[in-house]
């Protein structure tokens, strides 16, 4: 049983009253797929300005990272989801720094690519900043109720 006589939050999963600080993991997940698909196909459509093809992509891989994160800690607060994502991104984009063999001949692989990247480029900090903003928003917008409670007459 959670203590709040104190002001103060004890326990597991939302705070009483503050429902909405959970992530719907249904709707997340929903988000999370629009992105993955919006993102794989900025790459593959050709018809795209050259501008989008080359940036589109890095921004929605750091929005999915956070989108993930959501998925796995729902009741992180969205500062925490979007620092760890970044944080995560730009550990990510450091490690194409280190281009051991076996680690070319994997990233090699589309697959492995698409998690790992391919090579180290300054202007990937800056898509993976917009990425984490584009996260912020949803990951707020996802905190609220789709309909708003009605009350009792």
């Amino acid at each position: 049983m959670s203590d709040v006589s104190d002001g103060r939050f004890a326990g597991p999963g939302p705070r009483p009253g503050r429902v909405a600080d959970v992530i719907p993991g249904r709707r997340c997940a929903a988000v999370l797929g629009a992105v993955l698909v919006a993102g794989l196909a900025s790459r593959r459509v050709h018809s795209l300005p050259g501008f989008v093809i080359e940036h589109t992509g890095d921004v929605l891989w750091s929005t999915a990272v956070v989108l993930a994160l959501a998925l796995v800690r729902p009741v992180w607060s969205s500062f925490r989801l979007c620092a760890t994502g970044l944080g995560f991104s730009v550990a990510v984009e450091l490690s194409q720094l280190w281009q051991p063999d076996w680690l070319v001949r994997l990233r090699g692989n589309e697959v492995a690519a698409l998690f790992l990247g391919r090579g180290f480029r300054w202007d990937d900090f800056v898509h993976y900043a917009a990425g984490v903003a584009v996260a912020f928003l949803i990951v707020d917008s996802l905190r609220r109720p789709l309909v708003e409670p009605t009350r009792a007459r």
